[in-house]
């Protein structure tokens, strides 16, 4: 081979060697924010059978496409409590697993619990179950987007 030809193969494997630092690193990145899980049965014949697993990071990046609009509009109506959002969730991280709600009524149940660092929502009732897991950094640095604005501080 060549010495033209040895160079181009030292550049084409030292780009495909930072191609895939590359790609292990948004996988990474990817996986470290967690993932947010949403499962929706409807238990009538053919009903909806839903499981739809989403990458907080891809919710986060999300949120850049909402017009500016409105998130002023959600920052007047949700950034006064920001400060008391931030505390509930730094608490909840901190706190140990176990439930938080469970109620049982006419129409169905609902619990909600921590196990880990997420938070699991269950409604059960006689016409759907819905799960949602939410890992709880994300659910921060989504308040901490959607109400970048707000600089008040609020007593608790």
């Amino acid at each position: 081979m060549s010495s033209n030809g040895k160079q181009w193969v030292k550049i084409f494997s030292v780009l495909l060697l930072l191609g895939t630092a590359v790609i292990f690193a948004a996988g990474a990145a990817v996986y470290s924010a967690g993932t947010l899980s949403v499962r929706v049965h409807e238990k009538k014949p053919g009903g909806v059978d839903l499981t739809l697993p989403v990458p907080a990071a891809l919710i986060n990046a999300g949120i850049a496409f909402i017009p500016d609009e409105d998130l002023r509009e959600i920052d007047k109506n949700v950034g006064a409590l920001k400060p008391v959002i931030e505390q509930f969730l730094s608490g909840l991280e901190r706190c140990p697993d176990g439930p938080f709600l469970q109620t049982k009524g006419q129409d169905g149940t609902v619990s909600i619990l921590k196990r880990g660092r997420k938070l699991i929502i269950d409604v059960d009732s006689k016409d759907a179950s819905v799960h949602l897991s939410l890992p709880l950094r994300s659910l921060r640095e989504v308040i901490g987007k959607l109400c970048r604005h707000h600089r008040g501080r609020v007593e608790i």
